[in-house]
């Protein structure tokens, strides 16, 4: 199988950045593979098991939905479309995903606001494309032209 793997986080950054997968995934015939990654090493986890599980739960439902708004997107657009949720590193993950899916394509949205955003996304999306096969184009370019 191959497709278009959209990793998304929620917001209006997302929305623009599914709004370009399904019309790459238009033109082009290719099924979308949303992904929510979820990584809790930055969330400061304590050392109650009870905590980490709530933050975790949480964590999901919200990641359940955020990825079914964006297949509701994508259905309404007539677009083969699904979504997973991963917990772990973002980088690594959507490299397992382009891998198990066999990606042409990883759109990625912006990763902070202004100049150090820019930066930030055009860092990641060199990290990505070196570690997978896919193309990665960001969403924020194709709006700036």
């Amino acid at each position: 199988m191959s497709g278009i793997i959209c990793p998304i986080r929620g917001g209006q950054e997302s929305m623009i950045t599914i709004k370009h997968a399904i019309r790459h995934s238009q033109e082009h015939e290719l099924p979308i593979h949303f992904l929510f990654v979820v990584d809790l090493g930055p969330m400061g986890l304590t050392e109650s098991p009870a905590h980490n599980k709530l933050v975790t739960h949480e964590m999901e439902g919200l990641a359940s939905f955020i990825l079914l708004t964006a297949k509701i997107e994508a259905d309404a657009a007539g677009v083969a479309s699904e979504g997973c949720t991963r917990f772990g590193n973002l980088v690594e993950e959507i490299t397992k995903l382009s891998e198990e899916k066999e990606a042409d394509v990883i759109f990625l949205g912006k990763t902070k606001p202004g100049k150090k955003g820019k930066k930030a996304s055009v860092s990641l999306a060199s990290k990505i494309e070196a570690a997978t096969e896919a193309k990665v184009i960001l969403a924020e370019e194709i709006d700036n032209g």
